[in-house]
């Protein structure tokens, strides 16, 4: 695995675990798009890091308890190289 995308990964779920939202503001795209199936919170396709900053903390306003961990699948497909989305 790249240890660099591995690193992202981790760094953007420990801002999130301390409720740092959005996250290292230096390792988060501007043109993200957050897309959520209907069922979910917060449904529907945001674009942009402002509106996807705006649904987590939604997200995180609707939760008595959160945690986050970054699933080894996950950490796997960022570490091919290029550009890593995991959430």
């Amino acid at each position: 695995m790249a240890q660099g995308n591995e690193q992202v990964v981790r760094a953007v779920y420990d801002a999130w675990r301390r409720g740092e939202l959005p996250g290292p503001p230096q390792l988060l795209d501007d043109t993200i798009d957050y897309v959520n199936p209907p069922g979910a919170i917060e449904p529907g396709t945001r674009r942009g890091l402002a509106a996807f900053t705006e649904a987590v903390e939604r997200v995180f306003e609707g939760c008595e308890f959160w945690r986050m961990e970054p699933e080894h699948r996950a950490l796997d497909l960022c570490g091919r190289g290029g550009r890593c989305s995991s959430i």
